[in-house]
């Protein structure tokens, strides 16, 4: 099996926004953090880079700033994404094709994770409100970091849109890959 990769730029951003973070927040996710941090520092901007030094990444914050705290720290970086060279295009262009909505934008998850990242698993919706990743690399399952990073991925679609909403994870069966997100919002 080929091995997990993730976008270099995806990674290096999310270190350039917890610098953004207030002190001992920034402090103490670079503690856990560590040596992946010079890791990511290192490489090329467009490399494609272990799925590890996401994993260290969504689970230092974590580690760091507690479950509610990371998914803060992800929705706000996302919602920063949404407006960056790499996301814009498939922003606008879902909500020119599918209007203002979150779904427009839910429907467009599975693209946005092939940008950044390669054998990182599957995503589907099921319905406009279900968000499903499955097949996740091991190394995602272990610290459970990935739950708060696409959560806060998902409230950032309701905060970029302007929605009042909730996002409800689901990792139960995240140590077999699977994890799912139920997306609500008031219209």
């Amino acid at each position: 099996m080929a091995e997990s990769r993730v976008r270099a730029n995806y990674v290096k951003y999310a270190i350039v926004r917890v610098k953004t973070l207030p002190e001992p927040e920034r402090e103490a996710v670079f503690k856990v953090l560590g040596a992946t941090r010079d890791e990511i520092r290192s490489a090329g901007l467009l490399a494609w880079t272990p799925m590890r030094l996401y994993a260290d990444l969504v689970d230092a914050t974590r580690s760091a700033l507690g479950s509610r705290g990371a998914r803060d720290f992800w929705r706000d970086t996302m919602v920063s994404s949404f407006e960056r060279q790499l996301l814009k295009p498939l922003v606008e262009g879902a909500l020119r094709l599918y209007g203002r909505a979150p779904t427009s934008l839910l429907r467009r998850t599975p693209q946005a994770w092939s940008l950044v990242s390669r054998h990182g698993g599957r995503i589907h919706l099921e319905g406009d409100h279900r968000v499903h990743f499955d097949d996740l690399p091991f190394v995602l399952r272990k610290g459970g970091g990935i739950v708060d990073s696409m959560a806060g991925n998902c409230e950032a679609i309701l905060e970029y849109l302007a929605r009042q909403g909730s996002v409800t994870a689901h990792d139960e069966e995240l140590i077999h890959g699977r994890i799912w997100f139920d997306v609500d919002w008031q219209d």
